[in-house]
């Protein structure tokens, strides 16, 4: 995968199997800086929370069912009540706030192989 830097919302990201699709790629794709990722094939989820000075305060847990465009944001999700998520994620949430001293909105997405 690869991502110009200066892109939001799904805009400016490419999906290259080989060199082959790396060279089919824009040639305004390299004139600025990119980010190169590996890209994770499984289960995509969004974990937000809200801290008040470090304190979780909301905590949701949100399974991406459709996106704006094929590497954009969602905009519909499942969401999971708290007493399904496992204990584990709940407490490393609360955990991270604290070691990163958040006061605000935090948005974690994460992938599950």
């Amino acid at each position: 995968m690869i991502k110009i830097d200066s892109s939001s919302g799904g805009e400016g990201v490419f999906e290259c199997c080989d060199e082959n699709d790396f060279a089919k790629r824009p040639k305004y794709v390299f004139e600025s800086e990119i980010l190169v990722q590996k890209k994770v094939i499984g289960v995509e989820f969004c974990l937000a929370a809200v801290y008040y000075d470090q304190k979780m305060i909301y905590f949701s847990c949100a399974k991406r069912k459709k996106n704006t465009k094929k590497f954009g944001p969602s905009y519909i999700r499942a969401y999971y009540q708290e007493g399904i998520v496992d204990k584990k994620l709940f407490l490393t949430m609360e955990r991270v706030g604290k070691v990163l001293g958040i006061h605000g909105l935090l948005i974690l997405p994460v992938c599950t192989a």
